[in-house]
């Protein structure tokens, strides 16, 4: 599936979110940051695949990702962002 990593993330009203910096929240800095912070120790085979899918997504714009890769930025993001909303607008973009 192609996913857009350069998507906004909206709030309630549509307009982008802000980061402490004034910046737009995108698609692909939160997934960045959720992948590449794992909850526990994981085996070097599970840290390689998951920093190649950051460098892929960090390139930046649309993006190939499997079902399974879609699927682990979900996981991780729901464990790495309290916010219903952050892990709701993710949702929504990474399911194509």
């Amino acid at each position: 599936m192609l996913i857009d990593f350069s998507t906004d993330i909206l709030d309630l009203s549509g307009e982008p979110i802000l980061d402490a910096a004034e910046k737009t929240l995108k698609l692909g800095a939160l997934s960045v940051n959720a992948i590449m912070t794992p909850k526990s120790a994981l085996s070097g085979e599970e840290n390689v695949k998951r920093l190649g899918l950051a460098l892929r997504i960090n390139a930046g714009g649309e993006i190939e990702v499997t079902p399974e890769e879609a699927a682990l930025i979900k996981k991780c993001a729901a464990e790495a962002f309290l916010s219903p909303l952050i892990v709701g607008r993710m949702f929504e973009a990474l399911n194509g």
